[in-house]
């Protein structure tokens, strides 16, 4: 099972151990924002993690993700969008909280999605520029 001490940069190996904690003594709001801390500032290291969301109006014909592939889009259906605004290299992540209390599910849904970002980029060399 995949742990934030799986993380190799130090500082967001730390990020991730403090939203664990704050999940772990019911503090969900907290460890969703330190994960949101987390994810944007992967996101601005590694845009090419980003997952957009799919296209609704594809949605019935377009294939969907292969599971242990790319993962899925931020899971903005817990009540925390993710949006990304401003145009080509220029983007820059901007989440969205559609409310202020959340669930422990909730909570560790955006704890696990975070790992796993930060552990597929660290084991996924970034795509070369040249």
């Amino acid at each position: 099972m995949a742990s934030p001490t799986d993380i190799t940069d130090p500082a967001l190996r730390e990020q991730m151990l403090d939203a664990d904690r704050a999940l772990d003594t019911g503090e969900y709001l907290g460890s969703i924002q330190r994960c949101a801390d987390v994810f944007e500032r992967l996101l601005r290291q590694r845009p090419d993690v980003f997952v957009p969301p799919p296209d609704l109006a594809r949605l019935s014909s377009a294939p969907r993700p292969p599971i242990g592939g790319r993962r899925g889009p931020w899971p903005s259906q817990f009540g925390v969008q993710l949006s990304l605004e401003g145009e080509g290299a220029e983007q820059q992540p901007r989440f969205t909280y559609a409310k202020e209390h959340f669930s422990m599910t909730e909570a560790a849904a955006y704890f696990e999605y975070t790992l796993d970002a930060l552990l597929y980029a660290q084991r996924t060399p970034a795509p070369s520029t040249t």
